[in-house]
Order: C-alpha cells, then structure tokens, then sequence
C-alpha cells in the first residue's frame, strides 16, 4: 500500500477516528524523541518520514495534523509540563489584558 492510497483510506475515515489515531501516533512519537536514544532515533526516522506525507495527503488539519503536533509536544515535554506551560500561557493573557486596560 502506498503513501496515497493510505492517505485516501485515512481521509474516508469518521473525522474523530482520525483524531484518535494521530493523536496516538503524536504521543508516540513525542516520548520517542524524548527518550533520545540509538533505537528511537531510527524509529523516528522512518516513522516521521512516513506519517508526513500522509498528514499532507489526508489534508484534514482539525482532525489530523494539530492533534499529531499538539500530542507530540505533550508526548516530548510529559503531561505535568505541558499543564504548566498551558496554564502559563492563560497567566501571561490574563496579565496582557490587565495592562491593557
């Protein structure tokens, strides 16, 4: 099977599987890279290489690339950190907008 006809069988798919599914590979693919060694390195290599293109081909960025990219952060920097530099993000909002008023 190729890269396009993987792409068109994922693309068919209820938009909240697709969520399900990149979200896991996203996870994946965050602690692999994480964990940093000889192993995961090739992992990556070929997982990345292939994943994608087929994040491109699918073309559904709501369902399939920004949950990818969003777990793999979460995947790379762990939950607990990932919750603090979420709730940091609202903090420096919520300082923004009392500065500008």
């Amino acid at each position: 099977m190729t890269n396009g006809e993987l792409a068109t069988f994922v693309s068919t798919l209820n938009p909240f599987v697709m969520l399900i599914i990149f979200s896991t590979l996203g996870y994946f693919v965050g602690q692999w890279t994480y964990r940093k060694n000889f192993h995961t390195a090739i992992a990556i290599f070929f997982t990345v290489i292939f994943i994608i293109p087929i994040l491109i081909l699918v073309n559904a960025v709501f369902s399939a690339t920004l949950p990818f990219l969003i777990f793999a952060t979460v995947g790379y920097l762990g939950t607990d950190k990932s919750k603090y530099y979420l709730l940091e993000v609202f903090y420096f909002f919520k300082q923004l907008m009392q500065k500008i008023r």
